[in-house]
């Protein structure tokens, strides 16, 4: 059954319409305020009709449209229709801060600040820039308006980002949700959301197997690309730093800024599939250094070194793995002060694989990758 979420208009909030007047002296009680049963069977038959470009090439969604003086949106079984003046951004926002809940914010409220969930930290540092940004800010006919983010409020909106995806391919089971809530388990699991995003983003279907394969080694997921059948298996690992990501301690950065991420590595290789292509995705969790070049990274010697140890790819002793990997999407390190800093990737590709993974497909999923945090203006 078609699910219907709108939004809650209070009397006195400004009628959506645009009038700029309050609702109860504009358009409530309306034709159009609240859609009818007909209506809904109407709007749902428009969005299956809609042509728009695609955000995302790989995935075929059905874009939203204008109708009604509502802005209509469908995530898999549920219909959306939300004001106009609403960004894709702050609809997207919305989205997460729903899939948390009000019960549980309010538990993480009571708690003290420093023990509280990131989460709730992005979404404060989101709430006091777009104060400061809208002030200036001018929104344009269809009710868009634009701002740099600070750190804090690109991993706010990419994080929303990757969980609008996997809801839109109904992909978003519910251990990851509560995982997701849990101080101690967030890091790793926003990662998981986070590769699980892009390679559904690149054209793959999602089977994670955490509640399926629960007393022996596996990988995060296995990926089936919906158009050659290919099955791969897919690893995440992200590393944790103090005092990072509700890590005890503080961060040293003339320390702690190092590419040691040898035993998330060899971890990830036990984990390998039988039979299927490979692919490893470590997370440096670092402050950025996109501005060096690759080889001056404070990073990249500790990758490098633990790469050179693995020795030469061969045909006779192939690497387990088709790809490394290797992001570090850490925009939080920004704080809510200034503009965010940049991502970092990049693959590493052995010369010899156990299983062959067609060059199409790594590059299906690279352009994916590059993509990352590119959130359109509608969709």
């Amino acid at each position: 059954m078609l699910k219907i979420i709108g939004p809650k208009i209070g009397r006195n909030d400004p009628c959506p319409c645009g009038s700029e007047k309050k609702y109860k002296k504009c358009c409530l009680g309306k034709e159009g305020t609240e859609p009818s049963p007909v209506d809904l069977k109407a709007v749902n038959e428009l969005l299956q009709k809609g042509q728009s470009p695609q955000p995302e090439p790989h995935i075929n969604i059905v874009p939203s449209l204008v109708w009604k003086g509502f802005r209509w949106r469908t995530i898999w079984g549920t219909l959306h229709y939300r004001r106009l003046s609403e960004t894709f951004h702050e609809f997207i926002i919305d989205l997460l801060k729903g899939m948390y809940g009000e019960p549980w914010r309010q538990q993480q409220m009571a708690l003290p600040p420093n023990e509280r969930h990131a989460v709730i930290h992005w979404v404060e540092s989101y709430q006091k820039w777009k104060v400061d940004k809208t002030g200036d800010a001018k929104r344009d006919d269809a009710g868009s308006w634009g701002a740099i983010p600070t750190g804090d409020v690109k991993a706010l909106h990419a994080f929303a980002y990757d969980l609008y995806w996997l809801q839109v391919v109904n992909k978003l089971p519910g251990f990851m949700i509560s995982k997701l809530k849990n101080r101690k388990e967030f890091q790793g699991v926003r990662y998981e959301v986070a590769v699980a995003a892009i390679i559904a983003r690149a054209g793959f279907e999602i089977t994670f197997l955490d509640d399926m394969v629960k007393s022996q080694k596996h990988c995060e997921f296995i990926a089936r690309h919906k158009i050659s059948g290919i099955e791969i298996g897919v690893e995440a690992k992200s590393r944790r730093r103090s005092g990072v990501l509700h890590e005890v301690g503080t961060f040293d950065p003339d320390k702690d800024i190092k590419g040691d991420v040898h035993r998330l590595f060899q971890k990830a290789k036990d984990q390998k599939p039988a039979g299927l292509p490979y692919l490893i995705f470590i997370d440096l969790n670092l402050p950025s250094s996109r501005e060096v070049l690759l080889e001056k990274r404070p990073w990249f010697e500790g990758v490098k070194n633990m790469l050179d140890g693995e020795g030469d790819s061969m045909k006779e002793n192939p690497d387990p793995y088709n790809a490394i990997v290797l992001t570090n999407f850490a925009y939080y390190y920004g704080g809510n002060t200034g503009d965010a800093p940049s991502g970092e990737y990049c693959f590493v590709i052995p010369k010899f694989s156990e299983i062959f993974c067609a060059p199409e497909i790594l590059n299906e999923i690279w352009e994916s990758l590059a993509r990352y945090a590119l959130i359109p203006k509608e969709i």
